[in-house]
């Protein structure tokens, strides 16, 4: 069994490779998004030669344990056994490690000698709390620290996390308040719980109530209200034509019909603008949480702190799902974003409520070291899992999508 350290610390040597990947969420059933990430990571890792050192961070949540059936490490393996084998062959290779780093999602593998001793028999594996990278230049030892990031997230964070009994208000949430707003919904709010952005929680609400149930009652208003008229219409030619009323009369009749249509169609959009307008205030009365945007920059912050001492050269964060790539005046932050279906706003037509799109997200970091300092790179795939009806298709306007594997941003940093 693995001993699960607050820090860990690995040293290594100049030309080690270090793959750090974050927020993967593998459960016991795949989902489009874990087929993605398997295929990537796995063809990712089998490309890693097994003649040159090389490191596999696992930055936390790599394991979905708060949902699903009797959730466990074993049963993620198994549904991913192309991504499980390709580790473990990358785990038997000279100079090669696997580090587990314990997130808030998995928090179990803290307190759970059942799952820490499944990764130590499959992949040799190290499960931590944060782990330092220390790296041997001609210079010295410069470290780089790894930790998943809940813990400087007050909702996320517990106050002992190798207690099972420590649970975070968003572990609360997910497990509690989550499934109970999707039984009372239903479809109209599917995709709340992998909204990028937890500040938007009102915008999602206002913009699936209008486009999956605001627009379509309004589309059978308008629909009821015109069939009336033309009925009417109808009506009124037919028993014109039948009993030779006067023709003078029947167009004021006609007339009529049609004023009474447009002074209904009238009060109908002003009653759907009032409707709108309650619905707004409402979501923007809703508490506002703290936007992946900003723990990031908490993340930062941190960085900032900790690379102002001479050793200590980068600071690699997980936990938020938003990617990061900055370089610091005294080195750099980084966060591996995700490998999940993310939900996010998009850009609208027409000034219209902006609808909120699905996509697949997957970033990973990279780390090349070398004798005279480092090289760090993002990589993102992202792919449309093309989940919106055709209102929010006709006034949305979709971001470029990154479908293949695509380099986002490098940095390089001297010793």
């Amino acid at each position: 069994m693995n001993k699960v350290l607050d820090s860990l610390k690995v040293s290594v040597t100049p030309r080690t490779k270090l793959l750090n990947v974050s927020d993967i969420h593998l459960a016991a059933k795949q989902t489009v998004a874990s087929r993605i990430v398997e295929d990537e990571l796995s063809n990712k890792i089998e490309s890693i030669s097994a003649e040159s050192p090389a490191v596999i961070v696992l930055n936390g949540d790599i394991f979905e344990l708060w949902a699903g059936k009797e959730p466990s490490v074993d049963k993620a393996l198994r549904a991913h056994s192309k991504l499980s084998k390709a580790l473990h062959n990358f785990s038997i290779a000279k100079d090669h490690r696997v580090v587990f780093i314990v997130g808030n999602h998995d928090g179990s593998l803290a307190w759970d000698e059942s799952a820490q001793s499944t990764l130590a028999a499959k992949f040799s594996a190290d499960v931590c709390l944060s782990l330092e990278v220390a790296i041997s230049t001609k210079k010295g030892t410069r470290s780089i620290y790894f930790e998943h990031g809940h813990m400087l997230d007050k909702e996320n964070s517990t106050d002992d996390p190798r207690d099972p009994n420590s649970k975070s208000l968003g572990q609360y949430i997910v497990q509690e308040i989550m499934p109970m707003i999707m039984q009372v919904q239903g479809d109209i709010l599917k995709g709340l719980n992998h909204l990028q952005e937890r500040d938007k929680y009102g915008k999602f609400a206002i913009s699936k109530l209008f486009y999956k149930d605001l627009l379509a009652r309004i589309v059978k208003l308008v629909i009821a209200i015109l069939s009336i008229s033309l009925i009417e219409v109808l009506l009124a030619t037919y028993i014109n034509n039948s009993l030779g009323y006067d023709r003078t009369a029947f167009n004021g009749y006609l007339l009529s019909i049609v004023t009474i249509g447009v002074l209904n169609f009238i009060i109908l959009v002003l009653v759907v603008i009032v409707l709108f307008k309650g619905l707004a205030r409402r979501a923007n009365s809703l508490p506002k949480t703290n936007s992946s945007e900003n723990l990031n920059k908490i993340s930062e912050s941190k960085a900032r702190e900790i690379t102002k001492k001479s050793t200590v050269v980068g600071f690699i964060t997980g936990h938020t799902h938003q990617a990061q790539l900055s370089k610091l005046e005294d080195g750099f932050y980084a966060n591996s974003g995700c490998g999940v279906e993310q939900v996010e706003e998009a850009s609208s037509r027409f000034k219209m409520p902006k609808p909120f799109i699905s996509r697949n997200n997957l970033n990973w970091i990279e780390v090349d070291l070398n004798g005279e300092g480092l090289e760090v790179s993002l990589f993102e795939r992202s792919t449309d899992n093309k989940g919106l009806n055709f209102a929010e298709n006709l006034f949305s306007i979709k971001p470029k999508l990154n479908i293949d594997s695509h380099l986002i941003k490098t940095i390089s940093i001297k010793y």
